[in-house]
């Protein structure tokens, strides 16, 4: 892990503790789901994950940015000045996405 993704991924931690902190002191109901989906979903269609969470509870904002999460992603492969046509991401989750509270929160 490079020093860019530390300092990325500590950031992203003291944004969630200040906002866990802050939550407790004002007495609010406080949960934290961390889920880490880069191995676990590597050849799982969109469309059938999604079906699946819903299946199982996730509804609402939860299952609405679980599909903004998975639509429209497109990947490409450029070798110098070679680049390849773009192509549509049906199954799988962005390897080195970072599924963090603070993009959560947003």
């Amino acid at each position: 892990m490079d020093l860019e993704r530390i300092v990325q991924l500590s950031w992203q931690s003291l944004i969630c503790l200040k906002k866990v902190t802050k939550a407790i002191d004002e007495k609010l109901l406080t949960i934290g789901v961390l889920i880490d989906l880069s191995k676990a979903f590597d050849t799982v269609n969109h469309q059938i994950l999604l079906s699946k969470l819903h299946h199982y509870g996730i509804r609402g904002v939860a299952l609405h940015w679980f599909n903004r999460y998975l639509s429209n992603m497109y990947q490409y492969v450029a070798i110098k000045d070679a680049v390849s046509s773009k192509q549509k991401i049906m199954c799988g989750v962005p390897q080195g996405s970072i599924l963090g509270p603070y993009t959560i929160s947003k």
